[in-house]
């Protein structure tokens, strides 16, 4: 059996650099989605070799 775990954040980078190293061990995949425009997450995420999808829905109807 394959456990995975996936994370919807944005602008939580600080939070993410602290919790994925802790939470990564416990997964077979370990997946952040977040906004494209998040460059500080996707950098945390890239720095601790996790799986990283791009949604351009977190802000979608926000003006």
């Amino acid at each position: 059996m394959k456990i995975e775990c996936i994370c919807a954040s944005t602008n939580h980078d600080d939070f993410l650099e602290n919790v994925i190293p802790l939470n990564k061990i416990h997964f077979d995949e370990y997946y952040i989605i977040t906004d494209k425009s998040d460059e500080k997450t996707i950098d945390v995420a890239h720095k601790n070799n996790v799986n990283v999808y791009c949604s351009e829905l977190f802000n979608k109807g926000n003006k």
